[in-house]
């Protein structure tokens, strides 16, 4: 049995990606699972001990958690654990079982996260072998990326995946330098989203004879995933069951705020261009754009505050900020009222 690994941003086409690897009768995609990798993938060489306490809280799991237990699991399904040695050979226990039950002939189980990256080193060779690992990460233009984060409501969250370009073009930036990082690896595969949407047929035949999957022609047109993913999921992921869509790549040109744009540049430009993508470098208010950085500067601050101060502290300093928030608020205000006299005075 050959496992995959898909990791990605969010909204980076992961799964639909997933989705083409669906279409095939020798593989099986799993639904997405991140308990699966916090709870046994952290520590995946650690030695795994099927003990009463253990078998309750995957029990529990398996049945209570949000997305686990779409997979329709029991725990009866899982008796293979009690001969596994590690967390690892507990997790492809798991996955093996979830085969059985949904397509027993498949030679192939894909599986994505957006943490999985994050293991490629901790997972010894040993296991690498064992389970004919590989991983492919899947990179899409980050402004894209940004621009459909902003735009799409977080099932889990009930919010939009993101607001504040900057932490998006950091978080882009790390994922982009730790694929490139072991994009040499014989067990790691990089795609570009946009190759497989412009070039699906060829991108799709380079993917599977690196990850030597000997497969015949696609028995399903749409794939199995979207049927498997869970109801609350689904509006986000209506795309993957159509064919590919060449004029969306280039969308987020019309739906992003040049300034965010700028700003999205100035961080991820040289990674935007090793990667072959365009630099736009829109004209943009400098003033303005002082204040919305420091804007979404102040909006990342919040979060890293609430981790590292006593709630008493951070109350104290929350309220500091809360007052240069409004500054900058005040300020861009005044900005845009300036701005609309400055074009009133223009058109008299």
């Amino acid at each position: 049995m050959k496992i995959i690994f898909i990791t990605y941003v969010n909204r980076s086409g992961s799964t639909f990606l997933a989705n083409i690897f669906s279409k095939y009768s020798e593989i099986l995609v799993c639904p997405e699972a991140d308990i699966l990798i916090y709870r046994l993938l952290i520590n995946p060489n650690k030695q795994f001990i099927y003990d009463n306490k253990q078998k309750q809280q995957i029990k529990s799991f398996i049945s209570n958690d949000k997305k686990l237990k779409y997979w329709g699991l029991q725990i009866n399904d899982l008796l293979g654990l009690n001969t596994v040695k590690t967390n690892f050979d507990a997790f492809a226990e798991i996955l093996f079982a979830y085969q059985r039950k949904v397509k027993p002939n498949a030679t192939t189980i894909v599986f994505k996260g957006t943490k999985l990256i994050d293991l490629y080193e901790k997972i010894s060779r040993e296991i690498k072998n064992k389970y004919n690992l590989k991983y492919i990460s899947i990179i899409r233009d980050g402004r894209a990326v940004f621009a459909s984060q902003k735009r799409t409501i977080s099932p889990s969250a009930k919010k939009k995946f993101a607001t504040n370009p900057i932490r998006v073009a950091t978080h882009w930036n790390g994922f982009v330098n730790n694929s490139l990082k072991y994009k040499n690896d014989r067990d790691y595969f990089i795609v570009k989203y946009e190759s497989l949407i412009e070039e699906y047929e060829n991108s799709i035949k380079k993917l599977f004879e690196h990850l030597e999957l000997n497969t015949d022609k696609a028995y399903s047109k749409h794939g199995d995933l979207f049927e498997r993913i869970p109801d609350y999921q689904k509006p986000i992921h209506l795309y993957i069951i159509e064919d590919p869509q060449k004029e969306k790549i280039d969308s987020w040109k019309k739906k992003l705020n040049p300034i965010h744009i700028y700003i999205f540049e100035k961080i991820s430009g040289v990674n935007l261009l090793k990667l072959g993508y365009e630099i736009i470098n829109p004209e943009v208010n400098l003033r303005k754009l002082f204040f919305i950085e420091l804007y979404f500067k102040i909006k990342l601050i919040y979060k890293k505050i609430a981790k590292i101060f006593s709630p008493t502290r951070f109350l104290f300093l929350f309220n500091k900020i809360v007052k240069l928030d409004f500054v900058c608020k005040k300020k861009l205000l005044f900005l845009k009222i300036t701005d609309f006299k400055h074009k009133l005075n223009k058109d008299k």
